[in-house]
């Protein structure tokens, strides 16, 4: 047998998954829930905002209507969160639970030149970046599975937040669904001393690419920082 994905199906049905995992409902009558999501994936795919993705849309209604019907579903931050973790685990295969899996941390930040919304914390800062040091951060946890990505924990990253606690929030979830970790790998954000010494004492193995400052001998001359990789063993 043969199917042949669409895009007009896999929007169908990412629709009815967010629109019943999210509770989402209609804002008014020319806003319902159908037309806020496909606004919503409208801006997904072009990678712009809320705002230009009504622009585009011949039908869509207004950028003020969009506004305060996205303001409306993120009222409680914490609850958006714990729903969206069940959206993104409600169709996991039961055969990633059967043995232990490479689970790989990404720690994503997005440049942000704003002020907070309702607080300080929101704005994460880090390293400068395409003109500023402020970005909205979150961190995920993923598995590749027969050539598919599963992204299994999704948690936000506040200001001044310290990444073992990040990372141990990830992982906690990971726990929850039932899925052993083998093998850990992390993007360079993670690197810390504080997330190695975690991993350690929770005897995580695990890999994480690191930056090597400084120079050692006459090849490293005129050279960028190169790249090196922190690893970690254990007999779990």
């Amino acid at each position: 047998m043969h199917y042949t994905v669409t895009r007009s199906a896999v929007q169908q049905h990412a629709a009815g998954l967010l629109r019943g995992c999210l509770r989402l409902k209609d804002f008014s009558p020319s806003c319902t829930a159908g037309v806020f999501l496909h606004v919503l994936f409208t801006a997904c795919s072009r990678l712009c905002s809320l705002s230009a993705a009504c622009l585009f849309l011949a039908t869509a209604p207004s950028r003020e209507t969009i506004r305060q019907a996205s303001l409306k579903a993120l009222q409680s931050r914490d609850e958006l969160l714990r729903r969206l973790n069940r959206a993104l685990t409600v169709e996991v295969p039961r055969a990633l639970r059967k043995r232990p899996q490479q689970v790989a941390a990404d720690l994503v930040l997005i440049p942000y030149h704003g002020q907070p919304m309702l607080d300080p914390a929101e704005v994460y800062r880090s390293a400068a970046k395409s003109g500023t040091s402020h970005f909205h951060a979150y961190a995920t946890c993923y598995v590749n599975y027969r050539g598919q990505r599963f992204t299994l924990a999704l948690t936000y990253v506040e200001r001044g937040e310290k990444l073992q606690e990040v990372l141990k929030r990830l992982l906690r979830r990971i726990s929850a669904l039932g899925i052993r970790v083998r093998l850990l790998l992390l993007d360079r954000g993670f690197w810390s001393v504080a997330v190695i010494r975690y991993l350690q004492l929770a005897r995580y193995p695990f890999l994480m690419p690191v930056v090597l400052r400084g120079r050692e001998g006459p090849a490293a001359r005129g050279s960028s920082p190169r790249a090196s990789v922190a690893a970690g063993t254990s007999t779990r």
